[in-house]
C-alpha cells in the first residue's frame, strides 16, 4: 500500500506551506549535511510522488529515505509502513497551510545575494540590467538565479539555476515548475519590439548592450502558451541560438517560420550572418545591432528554406 505523503509529514513534525501538489518547508536534514540550520524553505516534497529535494544542500530522494533518515530507521523498516489516508481539511493543525494556487512567497529567493563583479565581467552583464530583471546569485554554488514569474500577475514560479562555470543548469521547484506557461522578462515588457532568445541571461545581455524587450523562452522550444504570449508585441524578432552551430536552434527556428503564421504581426529573425557566437550572449553590441537591423522577415525566411 502506497504511503500517504501528507500526513507521512504531519506525523514526523514537519509543517510548511503546500503549493498545489507540492508541499514546500525547511529542509528537514540540512545541519546534518551542511552544520547549518535552513532558515529559508528550500526543501520541496512531491504530495504524489513522494519524491524531494533541496535545492540549497542537494538532499533528495523518497519518502521511504525521508522517514529512515528523520527516525534513524533502516530504509527496507521504512518501506513497511503505511500509513492511513489524509487528514481532513478540517483536521489539519495549524501551521499547515494550504495554497490554491502554484506562486512561491517572494521570501524564498531571501537566500539568494547580488550577483559578484566577477561574474558580471565574465558574462558582460551590466548591474543595473541585472537588477531590472531580478537576476540573482547563489554563492554557494557559483550559480545565476534568474527568477520566473507567471504572466500579467508577476507571481513567483520559480526559478531557473545556471551555473557560471559551465552550461549546465536546473529548474526548482523541478517537479512544479511550469515554465512554458510564460517568458522570462515578460513582467519587464510594455510595448513595441520583443526580441526572443532561449536564456534569461541573454536577455539580460541584450538589456545590458541598450536594448529593452528582451525576452527569454528558457529553452530551445517554444509552447504554444508561449507563442500565444508573444502575440501582444507589435512586432517580434526571433534571436534563438545560431542555427548555422547549434542544430536545435536550427531545426526550431525553421519551424517557427510556419509556426507564426497567422498568429504574430510583423515577425523578424536575427541575422547571425558569419558570425561563429553559438547565441546573443557571446556577441558584442556592434554585433547585436548588426544581426537585429539585417533581420529577415518571415516571408524571407520562407523563401530561402
Amino acid at each position: 500500500m502506497r504511503v500517504d505523503v501528507e500526513k507521512t509529514l504531519l506525523g514526523l513534525g514537519i509543517s510548511g506551506v503546500e503549493y498545489g501538489d507540492e508541499f514546500l518547508t525547511n529542509c528537514p536534514q540540512h545541519f546534518e549535511r551542511t552544520g547549518k540550520e535552513d532558515r529559508n524553505p528550500s526543501f520541496s516534497i512531491n504530495l504524489e510522488s513522494g519524491l524531494f529535494n533541496c535545492f540549497s544542500c542537494g538532499y533528495s530522494g523518497g519518502i521511504h529515505r525521508l522517514i529512515a533518515d528523520l527516525k534513524g530507521i533502516p530504509v527496507e523498516e521504512a518501506e513497511q509502513l503505511v500509513i492511513k489516508p489524509p487528514l481532513t481539511a478540517e483536521r489539519l493543525p495549524q501551521p499547515y497551510i494550504r495554497v490554491k494556487d502554484r506562486s512561491l512567497p517572494e521570501s524564498i529567493l531571501g537566500r539568494f545575494e547580488a550577483p559578484p563583479d566577477w561574474a558580471l565581467e565574465a558574462r558582460n552583464l551590466d548591474r543595473l540590467a541585472v537588477s531590472e530583471y531580478g537576476v540573482l546569485w547563489n554563492p554557494d554554488t557559483d550559480s545565476w538565479i534568474t527568477p520566473i514569474r507567471a504572466p500579467y500577475t508577476n507571481k513567483l514560479l520559480g526559478w531557473q539555476e545556471k551555473r557560471q562555470l559551465t552550461r549546465s543548469f536546473n529548474n526548482y521547484p523541478a517537479a512544479m515548475l511550469q515554465k512554458s506557461s510564460t517568458l522570462y522578462g515578460l513582467d519587464k515588457f510594455t510595448r513595441g519590439r520583443m526580441i526572443v532568445v532561449e536564456s534569461p541571461l541573454d536577455a539580460v545581455r541584450l538589456r545590458s548592450v541598450g536594448f529593452t524587450g528582451g525576452v527569454s523562452t528558457m529553452g530551445v522550444r517554444i509552447s504554444e502558451k508561449q507563442l500565444d504570449l508573444l502575440s501582444m508585441a507589435d512586432s517580434v524578432v526571433f534571436a534563438l541560438d545560431n542555427p548555422a552551430v547549434d542544430e536545435d536552434g536550427a531545426t526550431a527556428t525553421k519551424e517557427l517560420y510556419t509556426r507564426t503564421r497567422g498568429r504574430l504581426r510583423n515577425v523578424y529573425f536575427f541575422e547571425y550572418g558569419d558570425s561563429t557566437a553559438k547565441d546573443v550572449g557571446d556577441m558584442s553590441r556592434e554585433e547585436i545591432v548588426l544581426g537585429l537591423h539585417n533581420a529577415k522577415s518571415r516571408m524571407a525566411g520562407l523563401a530561402s528554406l
